[in-house]
């Protein structure tokens, strides 16, 4: 098994819309762990950044700040849709060039827990691969 050390070098976001909530998010893949098995490549984890939330601003903010409350408290599970997987390229210090892909296959939320954005506290649970793009 060889982990590769690896640099973001450009990345495609993914648009989740969720439209139970109102709410389209905007994530991004800027860091990855990846190991090489055999002659495939395994995602251990993945880094990822919300960019942008759109929010329905109806919402009034009930004083819980995001991240501040417990998986258990978010209840619900929520339909959405989503354009195309999250991708970003890294550069391993090797050389190697490798594509990393996240998808969302859950979005749990709260209709309780409200921020100060007028966004429910949720949690995206996302699936990660990574192929090579080209191999020294």
């Amino acid at each position: 098994m060889k982990e590769f050390s690896v640099k973001l070098q450009e990345h495609e976001p993914c648009t989740v819309e969720i439209p139970e909530l109102k709410l389209k998010i905007v994530i991004e893949v800027i860091d990855a762990q990846i190991v090489e098995i055999g002659k495939g490549l395994n995602v251990l984890n993945t880094t990822l950044k919300v960019v942008h939330q759109i929010p329905d601003p109806s919402k009034v903010y009930n004083g819980v700040p995001m991240n501040q409350i417990s998986e258990d408290k978010l209840d619900k599970v929520s339909k959405f849709k989503f354009d195309t997987p999250a991708r970003s390229r890294f550069k391993a210090e090797t050389g190697e060039i490798i594509d990393v892909y996240a998808e969302p296959l859950i979005v749990r939320y709260s209709e309780i827990y409200i921020s100060a954005l007028g966004i429910p506290h949720y949690n995206i649970t996302t699936m990660s691969g990574a192929i090579f793009v080209s191999k020294d």
